[in-house]
């Protein structure tokens, strides 16, 4: 028998990785991982030596922010369809 995609008798499993606490925790370890790159960017100007693995840090934020791109507009996704799962109140 298959799963319908929609069910409307029941409401939509969401699992405890794209929950709101979740979500909030990632956030927050990706603005501490942006954090440690912009200390690691300032680290990398200073000092000469360190000047050509500048691209560590920077990658470091890039991939920081573009988690936390993601996970913020999933969470308005859900917000603005109204199915907002544990969230704050």
């Amino acid at each position: 028998m298959p799963q319908d995609d929609k069910p409307f008798f029941r409401p939509r499993f969401v699992p405890w990785h794209d929950r709101w606490p979740a979500c909030a925790l990632a956030l927050t370890a990706m603005a501490a991982v942006v954090v440690f790159g912009v200390a690691g960017v300032a680290a990398a100007w200073k000092n000469p030596l360190y000047t050509p693995y500048l691209w560590v840090p920077c990658l470091l934020i890039g991939m920081a922010g573009g988690v936390m791109v993601s996970l913020l507009a999933r969470l308005a996704r859900r917000s603005r369809e109204g199915s907002q799962h544990e969230g704050p109140s």
